[in-house]
């Protein structure tokens, strides 16, 4: 196997923190919904024609 997969798998800790790592598997999870992926696209478009709600 390559030096720098060994190296990255037995010193892990050091490259990234635990707290970024879940970060990142909370990132993916929230990508596989695709409920959620398709009311953010429909909120995009929305924005893009200016249907919009404004907060005083």
């Amino acid at each position: 196997m390559n030096r720098n997969v060994d190296y990255g798998k037995n010193k892990f800790e050091e490259i990234m923190e635990r707290e970024e790592l879940e970060s990142w598997i909370e990132t993916f999870e929230l990508l596989q919904d695709s409920n959620l992926l398709s009311d953010i696209e429909s909120a995009r478009r929305k924005y893009q024609k200016g249907e919009t709600l404004t907060l005083v």
